[in-house]
Parts: C-alpha cells; sequence; structure tokens
C-alpha cells in the first residue's frame, strides 16, 4: 500500500470519526439539557453538584450507555426521531469499520463467483467510502443531521 493510499484512508476515517465524535457530543448535551431542565451553558454545576446530575453524568458520560443505547435514549427523549436514528445507527456502523480496521481500503473476505466484485470493507449504501462522490454525499448527509440537531439545541437553550 503507498503514500497516498494511506492518506486517502486517513482522510476518510477522520471524517467518520470527526462526524461520530460531533453528534454524539452534541446529543449527550441535549440529552444533559433535556433531563436537567438547564440551558447547556448552566449545566456544568447541576451534572456536578446534584445528585440527579451526577447520576445522570455516570449514566451518558460514563460509558454506561452505548452509543445504539444512547440513540434510543434519545428517541424516548424526545431529542431525536426515529428516522434520525436510523440514520446514526448507519453511521455508527461505519465509525466501528473505522476503529476496528486499519486498511479501509481492504476488500470484504467470503465466497465469491468469479464475476461477483468483493466489495469493498468500508461503504456507504453500498457504495465505496473512498470514492470522491461517495465521501461528499456522507459528509452532507451528516452534516445535514449535525446542523438539525444543533439548531434544535439553540432553540432548547
Amino acid at each position: 500500500m503507498g503514500m497516498f493510499e494511506f492518506k486517502r484512508d486517513d482522510i476518510v476515517r477522520s471524517a467518520v470519526l470527526q462526524m461520530h465524535t460531533a453528534i454524539e457530543d452534541l446529543m449527550t448535551d441535549m440529552l444533559y439539557s433535556w433531563i436537567l431542565g438547564a440551558p447547556r451553558r448552566k449545566l456544568g454545576r447541576k451534572t456536578r453538584y446534584t445528585k440527579r446530575g451526577q447520576a445522570l453524568s455516570r449514566l451518558l458520560s460514563g460509558g454506561a450507555l452505548g452509543f445504539d443505547k444512547k440513540l434510543d435514549f434519545a428517541v424516548v427523549m424526545g431529542v431525536i426521531n426515529s428516522k434520525t436514528r436510523d440514520k446514526l445507527r448507519e453511521l455508527n456502523a461505519v465509525r466501528n469499520k473505522c476503529s476496528h480496521h486499519w486498511r479501509l481500503d481492504a476488500l470484504v473476505l467470503g465466497k465469491t463467483t468469479r464475476k461477483q466484485k468483493r466489495p469493498c470493507l468500508l461503504n456507504f449504501r453500498g457504495r465505496d467510502l473512498h470514492k470522491v462522490a461517495t465521501l461528499e454525499a456522507f459528509v452532507s448527509e451528516y452534516a445535514g443531521v449535525y446542523l438539525q440537531l444543533y439548531a434544535k439545541s439553540i432553540n432548547q437553550s
């Protein structure tokens, strides 16, 4: 694998991880705010000095809830809808592949016929995420989700 392929993997991985982290952090802040009934700028005091806030902190930030369960919790609390949850599960699946595999352009192993082409490990809706058009579609999709959540969080503050 040449230097170009390593750089390309780094760009794809960073786009996926950045989108995932940004969305998860925003969604977590929204859950804190909605549950504790405080604007985001005042959450620090409520999470540190109240029993309720400390318990919520252990639940949301202490690793007790994985991303998938946090998505379900966000649906229950009205932070996101089920359509957004499904999109974010798709993002999480791509993120998991980025986190657990070093070579993102590797082909998926398994039985194929001679006529079948082995799919690339990292796909977004059935298309190779290493292709510029697919990466642009991915970023556009999740930037839109992030902006919707951000606008909702601003309105809630």
